[in-house]
């Protein structure tokens, strides 16, 4: 036990710093139309420049630095991480199971990810792990009171507006602090379990931004007996790659009501118990990562020009991006406090769980179902 104290004061330690924000940012640009052939090419030229900055400016000027809404995709994919956790219900007797989902989010405003057109970087993000299976068992052969585990998890999203996919895998321990107890005949109290581990969290989202209609913009003007007209309809589809490795350090414990269903006749007691427990824990994840955009720009613009005579249209114009950002890091070291409500029946398990992260706000929540002999 001294050594394992040792470890993770070590870890600590050794964690100082919080990794500074950089971003350069996402610059638009573009060539206004050019005309020829007109009564004065040259004031109509000048005039559909002055047109074309606006409406460039109104529609993608709020797409710039994001160096916020990257912290908090990066910091929500480090949440995610703890997916299909079992450390609600340790005290096996040879091995467990189970399969499970996970959602988070993290970042104080409530704005999503499509606002980004509209109001520029926001302080959120958010992020998901499909199915994912963990196994455990009971090793208590190397240490009593000690379970190990190992979890995987791919999938593959896709809706009416995104796309993109999640990976997970990493290896668990979890150790008795204090054994389980059973206060009574029907009050079980799971005593203090400490887990630990390191875990692999990978997402990749591809998010269609499209503008509103109210954010279209459209300009016309008349100048010179000639009628300017301009639209501009801003599209992007804005790709975040998140990484991250992340170390739990958690301390539980549960207390609930259940028992054998026939305690005369129960052989195996493991698979004639039903209980159902409350949990509740403190953490930390020690999180190293980081989360990088690309922007692809796919903005409709249009121009048109009325009057007499007009000889031709040099160019039509066109809009062009490029992209300068830094790969942003999540929080290294991230407090949070851990509920949930476990059943345990006829050794099959379900659990939905909570984790909080007071201190740079986020969550995430889990539900798993699986089998523990």
């Amino acid at each position: 036990m001294n050594k394992l104290y040792t470890i993770i004061a070590s870890i600590l330690f050794f964690i100082v710093s919080i990794t500074p924000l950089y971003a350069k940012g996402i610059t638009f640009s573009g060539n206004a139309p050019v005309i020829s052939g007109s009564t004065n090419d040259i004031a109509i030229n000048n005039a559909i420049n002055d047109m074309f900055g606006k409406i460039l400016n109104d529609t993608l000027s709020n797409v710039g630095n994001m160096p916020n809404f990257l912290k908090y995709m990066s910091t929500a994919n480090t949440h995610v991480s703890s997916s299909v956790t079992q450390i609600n219900y340790p005290s096996y007797s040879l091995f467990a199971i189970t399969l499970g989902i996970s959602y988070a989010f993290a970042g104080p405003e409530e704005h999503d990810v499509y606002d980004i057109i509209t109001h520029g970087d926001t302080k959120t993000g958010d992020a998901s792990q499909g199915f994912a299976v963990q196994a455990g068992f009971n090793a208590g052969f190397l240490l009593d009171g000690l379970y190990l585990a190992g979890k995987f998890g791919m999938s593959n999203i896709t809706d009416f507006a995104d796309s993109g996919n999640n990976l997970t895998y990493g290896v668990l321990a979890h150790y008795d602090l204090i054994k389980q107890r059973n206060w009574t005949n029907d009050v079980i109290w799971r005593g203090f379990n400490l887990g630990t581990g390191i875990i692999y969290q990978q997402n990749n989202s591809n998010f269609n931004l499209k503008a509103n209609i109210q954010d279209i913009q459209y300009l016309e003007e008349t100048i010179e007996n000639y009628t300017l007209r301009m639209l501009m309809r801003p599209e992007l589809i804005m790709k975040v790659n998140s990484r991250a490795v992340v170390i739990p350090i958690e301390i539980a414990t549960a207390i609930g009501a259940g028992g054998p269903v026939d305690p005369s006749n129960a052989p195996t007691p493991k698979c004639n118990t039903v209980a159902v427990l409350f949990t509740a824990g403190i953490g930390m994840d020690i999180c190293f990562g980081k989360t990088k955009i690309d922007i692809e720009n796919k903005s409709l613009y249009m121009f048109e020009i009325k009057g007499e005579p007009l000889d031709k249209i040099e160019t039509h114009g066109e809009v062009n991006m490029s992209t300068n950002i830094k790969n942003q890091k999540p929080y290294y070291l991230m407090p949070k406090a851990m509920f949930g409500i476990s059943c345990d029946m006829f050794s099959i398990i379900m659990d939905l769980s909570i984790s909080i992260y007071p201190i740079n706000p986020g969550a995430s929540l889990d539900f798993s179902v699986g089998v523990a002999f």
